[in-house]
């Protein structure tokens, strides 16, 4: 659903991306990386500059969960982590860390 800030920026509160037969973390990582550069590509909409920035929050099978709810929910807790410092950043389940 694509919202509306008082500032005038629109934003998108969520998108998911499911990835396949991704089993390393290095392997996910890089690939988000390359997804955060192509979105991250300004364009212009007539006369207007625009830029989009991501955060994207990471789960992996069967590490951060066994089922899609469990992964989904990971995958946004992940996100809602990386989004405290700045936009345009990408971040594991915290179990990741352990």
């Amino acid at each position: 659903m694509w919202n509306r800030r008082k500032d005038g920026r629109v934003y998108l509160e969520s998108v998911s991306v499911v990835l396949e037969h991704v089993v390393d973390p290095d392997d996910a990582a890089r690939l988000t990386q390359r997804l955060l550069a192509t979105i991250a590509l300004s364009t212009d909409i007539g006369v207007t500059r625009v830029r989009v920035t991501a955060s994207i929050g990471i789960s992996l099978f069967p590490d951060h969960g066994l089922t899609h709810r469990e992964l989904f929910l990971r995958a946004e807790m992940a996100m809602h982590a990386v989004k405290e410092p700045g936009n345009n950043r990408l971040g594991f389940h915290p179990v990741m860390a352990a």
